[in-house]
């Protein structure tokens, strides 16, 4: 391991879930290809892009984030497909694979009148995986991932707090669902 990845690891400050200082993704990137070999920070910058790529890694980390964020994703979209009287099928990526946790969590985000907290939710959970990810990693590429995805949530709901967010979360609440 190359003496980059101790100083570019070492570089980041601890963050937590409600973390208000923290280092932009961008700023991150930056960080990353200057400090990095090109074939990580590549990886890097496409794990934390926003498209839908298939990457090719050996990250376990990477390959269980995905796999979580998968099932994840597909139980929230279960649930608001028959919440608007869809069927979900239509809209999950893959075979579900019922994770009771996740029902549970989501039916409780479902019941709280504010869309911020439910997010916020939500989105605990996603941290928790992070950490628990993360927890036995240091100075590699798979603790830089973690790190880089914790910083996606928190720049998130750094939005959600901008007018920007919270006009976008007026928005979704003159949604009417299943129109």
């Amino acid at each position: 391991m190359s003496h980059s990845y101790y100083y570019f690891v070492a570089s980041l400050s601890m963050i937590t879930f409600d973390s208000k200082q923290f280092i932009s993704v961008e700023n991150f990137l930056q960080e990353g290809k200057r400090l990095l070999s090109s074939k990580d920070f590549f990886l890097l910058r496409d794990i934390l892009s926003d498209e839908e790529k298939k990457i090719q890694t050996g990250s376990k980390v990477y390959k269980a984030w995905k796999e979580f964020n998968r099932k994840f994703r597909n139980e929230m979209v279960w649930f608001r497909a028959e919440e608007a009287g869809k069927d979900p099928l239509e809209y999950i990526r893959g075979e579900r694979q019922i994770d009771l946790y996740f029902v549970d969590i989501i039916q409780q985000a479902a019941k709280k009148n504010n869309l911020r907290e439910a997010e916020e939710m939500l989105d605990r959970v996603r941290w928790q995986y992070l950490e628990e990810l993360s927890q036995w990693e240091y100075y590699n590429l798979e603790f830089i991932i973690c790190y880089g995805l914790k910083l996606k949530i928190l720049e998130r709901h750094q939005e959600f707090a901008s007018s920007k967010g919270q006009a976008i979360l007026d928005e979704l609440k003159t949604i009417e669902i299943g129109s």
